[in-house]
């Protein structure tokens, strides 16, 4: 309300169909409450800006590429170049510094970075939306994109500051990094198929797999159902390699109590969105 964003019809339509206040119960449940409503305010502003790129190609006024970069601000400003969102802009001039406050430089450089490459994301699937060509012309191409355009870096860094540990450096910590934000990003698709069907068809798991294969649906569905399997198992599968590194190098016993409390930070973190999701109507309706 202190932006004004309550006069937008996407903030209304997302308040309407989406439990804001919940997500972060849900996803980071050890948070205290000033951390809480810091989460669920990026919920809310991805949300918007997710509708914002809605109405950019209804109106027809989507800036042909996106920004390439590392400031969020000049890629969001970048939407439109005659009209930059205003109010957009202001509400993410008042979440960087509250979120970053405290941290440090190289943390706030990642933070940045994960939400630009949000913005980006969202942008690139719109313009390939606005040209009517295919998306994704591969798998790990769709994956890449999927990742960006669900927000998912922003908030398993969050991770790090809520619980106040630094990200393991290790390749299995990484790896586990990328599973978790597949299964965010898969999981909302194979919950959100039907509603995007005819308007998404190169921005889902679902629909991208029943195109790629000429497939119906239902096998589709299953099919990315396997996927999501597949990778829970290899998050769980990076998970024990780093609890065998740890154990195998004897570290200091605060250093071994922040990688796992980073580890199980995101997992509740994955477990906690899903269950989010399904309460919500945005996604399945």
């Amino acid at each position: 309300m202190e932006h004004q964003l309550m006069d937008l019809p996407a903030a209304r339509e997302v308040f309407a169909r989406t439990r804001i206040g919940e997500f972060s119960s849900f996803a980071y449940p050890f948070a205290g409450h000033e951390a809480r409503v810091l989460i669920d305010s990026w919920v809310l502003w991805t949300l918007i800006i997710d509708q914002l790129f809605e109405e950019k190609l209804a109106s027809g006024r989507l800036c042909p590429s996106p920004s390439a970069s590392s400031d969020p601000a000049a890629v969001l400003r970048a939407v439109d170049t005659n009209e930059p969102p205003a109010r957009h802009l202001a509400v993410l001039a008042d979440l960087l510094p509250r979120t970053t406050k405290n941290m440090s430089m190289e943390w706030k450089r990642q933070f940045y970075d994960g939400v630009a490459l949000f913005i980006r994301s969202c942008h690139l699937e719109a313009t390939h939306r606005m040209s009517g060509t295919p998306t994704h012309g591969d798998l790990p191409t769709f994956i890449s994109l999927r990742r960006g355009s669900f927000a998912t870096a922003l908030f398993l860094d969050l991770v790090e500051k809520v619980y106040g540990v630094s990200r393991p450096t290790d390749r299995a910590a990484a790896e586990l990094r990328d599973c978790a934000a597949d299964l965010g990003g898969w999981c909302n698709d194979l919950l959100s198929y039907r509603r995007e069907r005819g308007r998404e068809d190169g921005n889902n798991l679902v629909l991208i797999l029943a195109r790629q294969h000429g497939c119906p649906i239902k096998d589709a569905v299953r099919e990315a159902r396997e996927h999501v399997r597949e990778r829970a198992w290899q998050f769980h599968d990076c998970r024990a390699q780093m609890l065998a590194r740890l154990r195998e190098e004897e570290g200091d016993e605060q250093s071994v109590a922040d990688a796992l409390q980073w580890v199980l930070g995101i997992e509740l973190l994955v477990s906690g969105s899903l269950t989010y999701q399904r309460r919500s109507r945005r996604w399945q309706e």
